[in-house]
């Protein structure tokens, strides 16, 4: 009887829990890498080249990269983005005190990986590459 009443708590869990997303809009379209930093750095600066080194490859994983300032959110392309980026940094769990944060969230909206060194491409796309969602885009191509 207490299994019957558990599995509808946890099903509505998960559903509040998906609705406090600051990025439903690319829910099952895209996967989002957000880079951190609290001042412009070095990490910041390295991150960045990681991207322009990889841009195809970033694309064929659908995967739309953003900056995350204390204050702002914008594209990587320096474009504004429309998503608070207060909201951001709570879903992410990013405090203050932390300097550097690189956060790949999957379509499914889930944090998929969480680091506040540097995410080389080869760790991204692996990562990436090892999802189930992903496995089956690389079969369809």
């Amino acid at each position: 009887m207490k299994f019957h009443l558990i599995i509808p708590l946890v099903i509505i869990q998960l559903a509040l829990t998906m609705d406090n997303s600051p990025f439903d809009a690319f829910q099952w379209k895209n996967r989002i890498l957000v880079i951190y930093s609290n001042e412009s750095s070095n990490s910041l600066t390295s991150q960045k080249q990681y991207y322009a080194d990889g841009k195809t490859d970033y694309e064929e994983r659908d995967l739309i990269v953003f900056v995350l300032t204390d204050k702002t959110l914008n594209y990587i392309d320096n474009s504004a983005a429309s998503i608070d980026a207060i909201d951001v940094r709570n879903f992410l769990n990013i405090s203050e005190k932390d300097t550097f944060n690189v956060s790949l969230i999957g379509k499914d909206g889930g944090i998929k990986l969480q680091q506040n060194t540097l995410l080389t491409n080869e760790k991204l796309f692996a990562t990436i590459d090892a999802m189930p969602m992903r496995k089956r885009e690389m079969r369809k191509d």
